[in-house]
C-alpha cells in the first residue's frame, strides 16, 4: 500500500510503499476511502508539535473515514463493507490514550489502509459521504465539542467566533443551531461570505467592532492576541473558550479577568457520542461542510496551500479508490 510517512520535521512527509495491514484482535482493517487535512498535522511537521508524534516514524492524519477490508477476532459491532468513520476520543478525559491516537501514537489515514480498535469506529449514516464523514472526525467534532459542551452556547446567546476556517466555520453553523445570534471575526474578509452562508449575522475583522454584550467568544485562532482580547471584549461573567492554537502563550490581563469574572477555558477534541451527533446533523442536512478535494499524490503541496491560512472551509484527499 501506499502511505506518507513521517519521521523528522527535516525529513518532511516522504511516500512510501508498505506491506497491506493485518486486523490484530479486536482491531479492524480499512481501506481509507478519505482522509481530512489538518492543521494539527502542520504543527507536527513545521511547528512546536513534533512531540505529539510519540511513534516514528509515523503515518500521520488523524480525520479518517473508509470501508471495512478486514476484521480481526472479537469484533462484533462492524462487518466487511461497513462505511466507518473514527472517532478521535478525547472525551470522557479518562478514555484518552495517547497510544491510540490516529497520527499521533499509532498510524493515521495518509495511507491506503489502516487499523484500528474496534471501538474507535462510529457507522456512518447512509446520507453522509465518506468526506463529510471523514472531516466530521475532528474539525466539526471538535468544534461541536466547544460550541455545545463547554461554551454551553443555547437559544438567545450572543456569540463571537474568531477564526473562520475550517474549524471556525463548523463551530458558526453550530452555534446558529442552537439559536444563538453569531458574529464572526476574521482578519481574512474573504471568509464572511461562506460565514453568512452558515448563518452568521454579521463579520467584523476586530472584536473590538462586535455590538455589545457577547455571552460567549469561542476562539478558534488561539494566536495570543485573540484570546486577550476576547477576555476583555466578554460581558462580565462571560465565557472565552479557546480552541485554536495559533500561538502557544497569550497574555491576559488578570485583573480584568478576576474584577469582570470572566471564564477562560480551554476546549480540546470531542467523545465517540459527539461525533455520531455531528453525523446525524450532517445526515439531515443542518450541517453541509464546505470541502475541497486533493490528490492524494500532491499531499505535501495541499498541506502547504494549508499552511497559508487561504483555504476556505476543509482539505480532504482520498489515498485508497
Amino acid at each position: 500500500m501506499k502511505a506518507y510517512h513521517f519521521n523528522s520535521a527535516g525529513e518532511g512527509l516522504r511516500l512510501v510503499e508498505l506491506d497491506d495491514l493485518a486486523a490484530g484482535p479486536g482491531q479492524v482493517v480499512i481501506d481509507v476511502k478519505a482522509a481530512g487535512l489538518c492543521h494539527s498535522d502542520l504543527h507536527i511537521l513545521k511547528g512546536p508539535g513534533g512531540a505529539w508524534a510519540s511513534k516514528r516514524p509515523i503515518i500521520l492524519g488523524h480525520e479518517i473515514a473508509g470501508t471495512v477490508r478486514q476484521v480481526g477476532s472479537g469484533v462484533s459491532n462492524v462487518a466487511l463493507g461497513d462505511r466507518v468513520a473514527i472517532a478521535l476520543v478525547s472525551h470522557p478525559l479518562s478514555e484518552m490514550d495517547p497510544r491510540t491516537a490516529p497520527g499521533l501514537g499509532c498510524d493515521g489515514g495518509y495511507a491506503e489502509q489502516a487499523v484500528f480498535p474496534a471501538d474507535f469506529l462510529v457507522k456512518i449514516p447512509p446520507r453522509v459521504s465518506l468526506e463529510q464523514a471523514a472531516v466530521a472526525t475532528d474539525s466539526i467534532s471538535t468544534a461541536y465539542h466547544a460550541v455545545v459542551t463547554e461554551a454551553g452556547i443555547v437559544s438567545g446567546m450572543r456569540v463571537a467566533i474568531i477564526g473562520l476556517g475550517g474549524l471556525g466555520l463548523s463551530g458558526a453553523r453550530i452555534a446558529v443551531l442552537r439559536g444563538a445570534t453569531v458574529y464572526g471575526v476574521d482578519i481574512d474578509i474573504n471568509s464572511f461570505d461562506a460565514a453568512r452562508q452558515q448563518g452568521v449575522t454579521e463579520c467584523f475583522t476586530s472584536i473590538a467592532d462586535v455590538p455589545r454584550p457577547i455571552d460567549v467568544v469561542v476562539d478558534f485562532a488561539g494566536v495570543g492576541t485573540t484570546t486577550a482580547e476576547a477576555a476583555l471584549a466578554v460581558r462580565l461573567g462571560g465565557r472565552v473558550v479557546v480552541v485554536g492554537l495559533g500561538a502557544e502563550l497569550a497574555t491576559i490581563n488578570t485583573v480584568d479577568l478576576v474584577t469582570r469574572n470572566v471564564r477562560l477555558q480551554g476546549s480540546l477534541g470531542s467523545s465517540r457520542d459527539e461525533l455520531a451527533q455531528v453525523l446525524g446533523l450532517i445526515a439531515d442536512g443542518s450541517l453541509v461542510p464546505v470541502l475541497e478535494e486533493v490528490p492524494f499524490d500532491a499531499l505535501t503541496e495541499a498541506l502547504d496551500r494549508l499552511d497559508t491560512g487561504t483555504v476556505s472551509g476543509r482539505l480532504f484527499t482520498r489515498p485508497s479508490h
